[in-house]
């Protein structure tokens, strides 16, 4: 029985880690080019 639930965990975490890393991942760059962008366009501005 406790077999069965450790290999449920596991099997779980690699099907839910891939799109949760690339979400979390996609989150940083876009917020990381914002800021950026915003540091761009203040140094066009002046």
């Amino acid at each position: 029985m406790n077999n069965v639930i450790l290999w449920t965990i596991w099997y779980g975490l690699l099907v839910l880690l891939p799109p949760l890393m690339t979400r979390v991942l996609i989150k940083h760059a876009t917020t990381r080019v914002e800021t950026r962008r915003r540091a761009f366009s203040r140094k066009k501005e002046v």
